[in-house]
């Protein structure tokens, strides 16, 4: 496999797998015959020992690969009161409120992101476990975020990364870089010293779905006093939402 090569063949492969042409037969120089489905795994592992990670996340994503450990991650999140939204940044999303199996899961996962970009079912997953992982051991990270929607929080760190290298590529990050980015953007204080100071930083906060110290209980405090609730922009607030409701 030439490394030189290597994100064509990917897409190639990815394209012809999407055709429904996963079996037929590739012919390589020395008599070796593989099928398309055969030699994903091929250029996944070439890929991933020359840290092509762009091509590893593709060959992953067409293959349907799914993370052993992104169901439990999925659970840890959600025993900590916390909601979690999977699909692409304004795209239609799903709402994962109580645990799934990993089957589940991954249809969730494919179906929703894979039609929008091939390689984001992947970076979902490495998302969610990242996620996981630190709210287990930085939990002051997650301070004023009932709901994680994965694709805004990945829109986020794509920004960030934008705003440092910008002709640097979210995909192509090894995954170590990819999780260091989450944690610069889920710092409380992140964005507050660039150029653009608090503009940026309430960016980040919308995107993170994080809400200031207070606000539910001045939300139920708004809702006590108005019993026929309250429009903001289009949404209506009614008197009897929870603080699951969307509209919150």
């Amino acid at each position: 496999i030439n490394a030189e090569y290597m994100e064509l063949q990917s897409e190639l492969l990815a394209l012809m797998v999407r055709r429904d042409l996963g079996s037929a037969v590739i012919h390589h120089r020395g008599g070796e015959l593989h099928t398309v489905n055969t030699e994903l795994p091929r250029v996944a592992n070439a890929a991933s020992n020359v840290k092509d990670w762009s091509v590893v996340r593709l060959c992953a994503a067409v293959q349907r690969k799914l993370v052993d450990s992104l169901a439990p991650s999925i659970t840890a999140i959600l025993v900590t009161g916390k909601m979690v939204s999977i699909g692409v940044f304004t795209k239609e999303e799903r709402l994962i409120s109580s645990p799934l199996t990993p089957q589940e899961i991954k249809e969730i996962i494919y179906n929703y992101c894979e039609p929008h970009d091939p390689r984001e079912p992947v970076i979902q997953q490495e998302m969610v476990i990242n996620l996981a992982n630190l709210m287990m051991n930085q939990p002051l990270l997650f301070k004023g975020m009932l709901k994680l929607r994965v694709g805004w929080v990945i829109q986020a760190v794509r920004n960030e990364l934008q705003r440092r290298t910008p002709r640097r590529s979210l995909n192509a990050l090894p995954p170590s870089t990819l999780k260091q980015l989450l944690v610069d953007v889920l710092q409380p204080d992140a964005g507050s010293h660039t150029s653009n100071g608090w503009r940026y930083k309430r960016q980040l906060d919308g995107a993170l779905n994080r809400v200031p110290t207070g606000f539910y209980d001045n939300v139920w405090d708004v809702l006590s006093r108005l019993p026929a609730g309250f429009t903001t922009e289009y949404s209506f607030t009614a008197a009897t939402h929870s603080i699951r409701d969307d509209a919150l």
